[in-house]
């Protein structure tokens, strides 16, 4: 079979992005196997070994100039796995599989001259968002704001049609994004925790096959542990940030009160150092032990999880949790790496991390910054032996997100399409 693979951005290495290449290991030797992606950037796949301890070989590499350049090509493959997470795009192969990070809100028109006219709109919707990223395939997902401090002003002056046309695409009063025709095309949906499945339901009314983020554990291991407490994401404002600033002001508070003297907390993550978030974050770091990591390597990333003590995370802090799901952590990969390391979590409970830390003797979930701050006031009382066995049992709890679990559901996923797989096996890049 020829098997592509569409991941919008390879260059953001993010979670997702792992997520998405570990679904073509059971495939590889067993059939043609070709990633396309825009990554507006000559791409070299060592990169992405050095940031998470593997790399996908044996692919063809295939740019697309958009997501739509990505939905035509598709009718020349037996399988089309779309998993970029910003965009619902016809898959067009003999059979479509798609990857939910999280979905979409969609309207479903079921009756009548409704269900037409709905349709109908979402197809002139599906097709203004095509022109717009024709117009603007650079634009991605960043609101005109976002765009033009990233490129200039003059940059995001020539792409306001774009930016037009897309907000047309979007606008009230159904919200609709890329509509149900994008949605029927698909054979097979994959959720990547119960948190979004219950959403893809919600919002799609489509049941979908649980597909948990691989965790690498082997490569996740502990050391001799460290007075550091360590988070890592995205260093970002907006509806998706990790809350970094929230965290940085419990330790300074905790720091101030003598509670955390003598540890380090360390904010690392993929971001722009020139962003106005990083810099925010990096002046009110000054004058305490805080270290903001931007972009650093696998290998950098490794050594801080086997070296810090504590996890914090602080994802969907302050947002509501009905109107605004997709601003929760959808599963929460960084917490189960840092557990595999044999860090305590502390996690804010919402959206999948309640799936990870299901229980009060693998680390703590919170609901305010007072609660966090009082969790680590209990662990710290704890002795060195209850600490110990609070990491052991992290660790246990991770295995069952290990990567032979996910092989296994991943083959299950195939089969159920017929897609014969092969052993297990590391891929190998075409020439």
């Amino acid at each position: 079979m020829r098997v592509a693979l569409y991941v919008e951005d390879l260059g953001e290495l993010s979670g997702a992005v792992l997520h998405a290449l570990k679904l073509l290991e059971p495939l590889a030797g067993v059939h043609d196997l070709t990633l396309m992606h825009k990554t507006p950037r000559d791409l070299c796949l060592s990169s992405v070994e050095a940031q998470f301890g593997f790399a996908p070989r044996n692919l063809h590499l295939q740019r697309v100039d958009s997501c739509w350049s990505a939905s035509r090509q598709s009718a020349a493959f037996d399988l089309f796995i779309n998993s970029t997470a910003s965009s619902l795009i016809p898959g067009r192969a003999r059979q479509n599989m798609l990857l939910v990070f999280f979905p979409f809100v969609l309207d479903d028109f079921s009756l009548g001259w409704k269900a037409a006219l709905g349709r109908a709109g979402q197809r002139l919707r599906q097709r203004l968002l095509e022109y717009a990223d024709a117009l603007a395939p650079d634009m991605g997902t960043l609101e005109f704001g976002q765009y033009r401090a990233a490129h200039g002003s003059a940059a995001a002056a020539a792409r306001l049609p774009g930016f037009g046309l897309r907000k047309l695409g979007w606008m009230r009063p159904n919200n609709l994004q890329l509509g149900l025709p994008a949605l029927d095309s698909y054979d097979l949906i994959l959720a990547n925790s119960e948190f979004t499945a219950s959403w893809i339901w919600n919002n799609y009314r489509r049941d979908s096959m649980l597909n948990y983020p691989p965790v690498q554990t082997q490569l996740f291991l502990p050391a001799a542990k460290e007075r550091l407490i360590l988070s890592v994401g995205r260093l970002q404002a907006g509806p998706m940030s990790k809350r970094q600033e929230l965290l940085l002001q419990v330790f300074k508070t905790l720091h101030d009160q003598g509670v955390l003297a003598g540890w380090r907390l360390c904010l690392a993550g993929y971001g722009d150092a020139s962003s106005h978030y990083a810099a925010q974050l990096l002046e009110q770091a000054e004058n305490y032990p805080v270290d903001i990591e931007l972009n650093a390597p696998f290998k950098r990333v490794a050594e801080w999880y086997a070296q810090a003590s504590l996890y914090w995370h602080a994802m969907g802090y302050g947002c509501d949790a009905i109107k605004h799901p997709q601003s929760f952590e959808h599963f929460g990969l960084t917490t189960a790496e840092a557990m595999s390391a044999g860090c305590v979590p502390m996690a804010f409970a919402g959206g999948g991390q309640g799936e990870i830390v299901n229980d009060a003797r693998v680390g703590f979930l919170w609901q305010t910054p007072e609660e966090l701050m009082q969790q680590v006031r209990t662990f710290l009382a704890q002795s060195p032996a209850e600490q110990h066995q609070m990491r052991l049992a992290a660790r246990r709890r991770v295995e069952e997100f290990g990567c032979g679990q996910f092989l296994e559901r991943t083959v299950a996923a195939f089969n159920a399409l017929g897609v014969a797989c092969g052993v297990r096996t590391s891929l190998r890049l075409a020439a």
